[in-house]
C-alpha cells in the first residue's frame, strides 16, 4: 500500500530530523517521532491487507474454568466423560473471530465443547486434554490433531496461500 502522500510527509519528517541535527530547527527532532509513526501506520495496513490471504488466525483457546473439580469425581463411573464450564468470554471471543476471518480462521475450542458450552477435560482414551486449562498436553495435543480433517483443512488454506497453484 504505496501512497505518494505518506511518503512526502515521510520525507518532510526526515529533512526536519536533518535540520535539527545541523542546528537549523529546534524542534526537528519531532521528526522522527513522525516518521515512526507513519512507518508503523502503513506497515500495520499491509499486515491488516495481507491477512486475509496468507495467514491462519488461531482462535482463543480455553479448556475449562478449574479441572481441580475434577479430581472430586474421580471415583464416579463416569469420570472420563466429564465436562467443565469454559471461563466467560472465550466462546464469544472465538464467535466473533470465526465470522471476521471465516477461511483462515482455526477453532481450538470447538472440537471439545458440548452442546451446552461446556468443555471436554479427557480424551478417548482418559488422558487429560489440558492440566491447567490453558495448553495442551501431549495427549491433548494428539486428540486435537485427530479431530480436525487435515485434508479439507490443508486444501482450503492452501488455495488461499497459493492460488496461482489451483489454477
Amino acid at each position: 500500500m504505496r501512497s505518494l502522500y505518506f511518503d512526502v510527509l515521510k520525507g518532510v519528517a526526515i529533512i526536519a530530523v536533518v535540520l535539527y541535527h545541523l542546528g537549523v530547527s529546534e524542534y526537528g527532532y519531532l521528526g522522527v517521532d513522525i516518521f515512526l509513526v507513519f512507518a508503523g501506520y502503513i506497515t500495520m495496513s499491509s499486515v491488516h491487507c495481507s491477512t486475509n490471504s496468507k495467514f491462519l488466525i488461531i482462535g482463543e483457546k480455553n479448556f475449562g474454568e478449574c479441572n481441580g473439580q475434577v479430581y472430586m469425581k474421580r471415583f464416579s463411573d463416569d469420570y472420563y466423560n466429564q465436562f467443565v464450564n469454559m471461563q466467560p468470554g472465550y466462546a464469544s471471543k472465538n464467535k466473533i473471530l470465526k465470522q471476521l476471518y471465516p477461511n483462515n480462521y482455526v477453532d481450538l475450542i470447538e472440537g471439545v465443547c458440548n452442546t451446552e458450552g461446556k468443555v471436554r477435560v479427557f480424551t478417548d482414551d482418559g488422558h487429560f486434554i489440558s492440566q491447567d486449562c490453558r495448553h495442551l498436553t501431549q495427549a491433548g495435543a494428539k486428540f486435537y490433531a485427530n479431530l480436525i480433517n487435515w485434508n479439507l483443512f490443508l486444501s482450503r488454506h492452501i488455495k488461499i496461500i497459493c492460488p496461482n497453484y489451483f489454477k
